[in-house]
């Protein structure tokens, strides 16, 4: 196979010199055409998320973290608090030398 791909190359310079030609002018017009960012955004994608919480009133002494905390706690798939407790779950500790 490779013997056919060389013999008809050798036999046709022109034509395989014209579609080498052609390409690379398609590649460099694709590459003008890209847009390339010298200084790409390696900053962490940051989302802001508006929630209320259900039953609480607006109080000076809670602060924002811990109404932030169970909204958090879903978006990252860690296991949730109760619903309106302040406090996370107590964990018990393993009975008949169970470990947790």
């Amino acid at each position: 196979m490779i013997n056919h791909i060389l013999n008809f190359s050798v036999r046709q310079r022109l034509l395989v010199l014209l579609a080498t030609l052609i390409l690379a002018g398609f590649g460099w017009l694709s590459l003008r055409q890209i847009p390339i960012d010298a200084f790409p955004d390696v900053t962490n994608v940051q989302v802001q998320v508006l929630a209320t919480a259900g039953g609480w009133t607006v109080r000076a002494d809670i602060p924002a973290e811990v109404v932030e905390a169970a909204a958090r706690s879903v978006l990252s798939g860690t296991p949730a608090w109760a619903v309106g407790s302040v406090e996370p779950p107590s964990v018990a500790a393993p009975q008949n030398g169970a470990s947790a």
